[in-house]
Parts: C-alpha cells; structure tokens; sequence
C-alpha cells in the first residue's frame, strides 16, 4: 500500500499529490508541508481530528480518552509545538488553568486570589462568600461581598 511521501511520515491514507490527508492540508495552506505550528484537522478513519490532538497522541504513544482536553500554553490555537500542549484531564482542570492565567495576567495571586465578575479584577478569597454545600461546596461565589453589597442596593432601589 502506498504512503505518504513526506519523509518520517510512514502513513497509509495517502490522499493527494502522494501526501496523507494532514500533509496534504498543510500544503493547501502553506505550499509546504514543513512541520510548521499551524491550526488543522486530520482526517483519520473517516473521522476528523483536530491536529492538535493527533500532535499530543504521537507524543504521548497512545489515544487519548474522549474527555481529555488540549490547553495552548500560550493562548494562540496555532502554535502546536510540542512545549506549548499541555494535556488536561477534562474541562474543569482546563478552565482552572485559564482562570489561574487570568489572575496573573490581572497582577492578582492565583493561590491566594480569585476572580470577582462583578469587579472584573482578582480580589482576595477572604471577601467572597464560600458556598457550604452542593455541588460547588467550597467554591466561592462569582461576585465579592463589596460587589454583592452595591448589586443589593441597585436592587432595591430599582422595587
């Protein structure tokens, strides 16, 4: 069975010009098929995948399970280097990841800060209210008390 001719590569879907679908994707896009970051999907057993995550299944030797998700270390969706993936184990650990940059980047401390709504800044822990039961039990709430005390008195003024 033929495949693809881009050296290294040893697949066997050979799509178009004697280039795999991936490879050949990239040529479309780039008139190349250098290893380049770029953002794309590959076309594997009829399904499509997002590059992306063929790149962290290559690297890590195995399929990834369904729920994983892929986080971009440096936000660009492009850059699919090897150092810039970082695999996550579901969507509530990717979405602390992107919380704990976003402090950062607001100057705050991840550890001891959290993200107020209302603000639009990182405030302290200590000025949110904790919820002590449920499915979010120790999580605070999204606004800081100062926000929440204003937002309360908009409200009444409003009745």
């Amino acid at each position: 069975m033929p495949t693809c001719t881009v050296v290294g590569c040893g697949r066997s879907d050979r799509y178009a010009k004697g280039l795999c679908g991936m490879h050949y994707s990239r040529f479309r896009r780039t008139g190349t098929t250098e290893d380049r970051p770029i953002t794309g999907t590959y076309v594997r057993n009829h399904k499509s995948t997002s590059e992306h995550r063929v790149i962290a299944e290559r690297v890590l030797g195995r399929p990834l399970p369904p729920k994983v998700h892929i986080h971009h270390v440096d936000d660009n969706g492009r850059n699919n280097a090897n150092g810039n993936l970082v695999i996550c184990q579901d969507a509530a650990y990717h979405m602390e990841l992107h919380r704990r940059k976003r402090i950062l980047r607001a100057g705050g401390n991840p550890n001891t800060d959290w993200w107020c709504s209302g603000c639009r800044r990182p405030v302290a822990r200590s000025l949110f209210h904790v919820r002590r039961s449920g499915r979010k039990a120790g999580v605070p709430v999204t606004h800081c008390k100062p926000c929440l005390s204003t937002r309360d008195r908009s409200q009444e003024r409003a009745i």
